[in-house]
């Protein structure tokens, strides 16, 4: 009677693929440019994006070990509430103004 050969042992899993650096900086940066655009050229748009973005950059860079773009996520983030208070403001005043 022949012998049967057990099954081979399945393949090991794949490591997850390292964190991207380049979020944390990318985050903060377009975090911050949207809170400028959001006072100025896009109005609401902008303001609220970069609260979006803001939030996304201090994550990355509390995950970075360099902690790169936590100052400009933080500054968007601060501005973009700031614009998005500043707009609702002006809606309301100019709603108030009928």
């Amino acid at each position: 009677m022949p012998s049967v050969a057990p099954p081979p042992a399945p393949p090991a899993p794949a490591a997850p693929p390292p964190p991207r650096r380049g979020d944390a900086l990318g985050h903060g940066v377009a975090a911050l440019v949207l809170a400028i655009a959001g006072l100025s050229l896009v109005p609401v748009l902008g303001s609220v994006l970069a609260v979006v973005f803001g939030p996304l950059g201090l994550s990355a860079a509390r995950d970075d070990p360099s902690g790169r773009g936590r100052g400009l996520a933080l500054a968007g983030l601060i501005l973009g509430v700031a614009g998005c208070v500043t707009w609702a403001g002006l809606a309301l005043w100019a709603a108030a103004g009928r």
